[in-house]
């Protein structure tokens, strides 16, 4: 098997929620977005490849089934077990709609309280709010995270750069570039991988649409939120100061991802 795919696999397992591009001869390019609530076959399989203390799992093929259905098969190496399973695909980004304000509403508010009892005041009541939110699905740019029907997580991608952003030295200072605003998880679901996920979605949506970078800006005081940005490969190059106070630049190249 192809090492940079297992590596992918097993990174996606850690992140708790897969994102992955299915090989051109399974799935024509198509795009998978995957929960894990239908893997537990293959955690399994690893945690007894595990305990045994025999070879890695090896991942044999990978097949995706459109619109829902991943199957993929698998062998354990010196125990014999080899076997075929399915995970059911319970996740989609799409965009938002209207009558999806509330629950978007809900997801911000119970961020800014889950902040805010962390110390941070990033957000608030001003922003961001509904007008803004109604103004983003207008534009077609919002997007949500749903898994299972349920909506856990919110990104707005578009061009808009606010004014300050002109005296930050970019790398890509020619070209479109893609902005990344509002990026929000519902709290009772955060450290699942799902603002991992957004980010990757927002890259592959750029690169599909030829923008030459990713653009975006985060509060000087959210290490968690920096934190993502910078193992991602997005390269902090200067600060802003809006009415919270200072935010950090950040700008990702797209030309080698």
């Amino acid at each position: 098997m192809n090492p940079a795919r297992y590596e992918a696999i097993i990174e996606a397992l850690e992140d708790y929620t897969f994102y992955f591009e299915a090989l051109q001869r399974d799935a024509g390019g198509k795009k998978a977005h995957i929960s894990t609530n239908g893997m537990w076959a293959f955690l399994q399989a690893i945690e007894y490849s595990n305990r045994s203390q025999s070879s890695n799992v090896i991942i044999l093929n990978i097949c995706l089934c459109p619109p829902a259905v991943i199957y993929f098969s698998m062998i354990i190496p010196g125990n014999r077990m080899d076997f075929t399973a399915k995970a059911v695909c319970t996740v989609v980004i799409r965009k938002g709609r209207k009558e999806d304000i509330p629950a978007i509403l809900s997801i911000i508010k119970d961020a800014v309280s889950n902040m805010e009892t962390s110390g941070l005041f990033q957000w608030d009541e001003q922003y961001p709010n509904e007008a803004i939110v109604s103004l983003d699905i207008d534009a077609g740019t919002l997007f949500i995270y749903e898994d299972a029907g349920v909506p856990k997580a919110v990104i707005t991608l578009n061009e808009f750069q606010d004014e300050e952003y002109a005296q930050i030295p970019w790398l890509c200072p020619t070209g479109a570039n893609l902005v990344i605003h509002r990026l929000c998880v519902d709290p009772k679901h955060k450290g699942r991988g799902i603002a991992t996920q957004l980010v990757k979605y927002a890259e592959s949506e750029a690169i599909e649409n030829g923008y030459v970078s990713i653009r975006l800006d985060t509060f000087s005081q959210n290490r968690r939120s920096q934190e993502l940005y910078e193992r991602m490969g997005y390269i902090r190059l200067g600060s802003v100061t809006f009415r919270k106070g200072e935010f950090y630049c950040f700008e990702k190249p797209l030309q080698n991802v």
